[in-house]
C-alpha cells in the first residue's frame, strides 16, 4: 500500500469515530432530557391527584 492510501483511510476511520462519538452524546443528552420531562410530567401528575383529593376531602360531609 502507498501511504497516501494509508493516510487515506486512517483519516476516514477517524473521521467515522468522532462521527459515532457525536452521536452518542447527542443520544444521551436527548435522553437525560427526555427523562427530565417524564419526571416532570409525573410530578405534574402528582399534584393534580394530590390536590384533587384534597378539594374532595374538604368538600365531604363529615362523620
Amino acid at each position: 500500500m502507498n501511504c497516501k492510501l494509508v493516510l487515506s483511510l486512517r483519516s476516514q476511520f477517524f473521521h467515522s469515530l468522532r462521527f459515532f462519538s457525536s452521536q452518542a452524546k447527542l443520544r444521551s443528552t436527548l435522553q437525560r432530557l427526555g427523562m427530565t420531562l417524564k419526571v416532570c410530567s409525573s410530578l405534574r401528575l402528582a399534584i393534580c391527584t394530590v390536590t384533587c383529593l384534597l378539594i374532595d376531602d374538604k368538600n365531604s360531609p363529615q362523620i
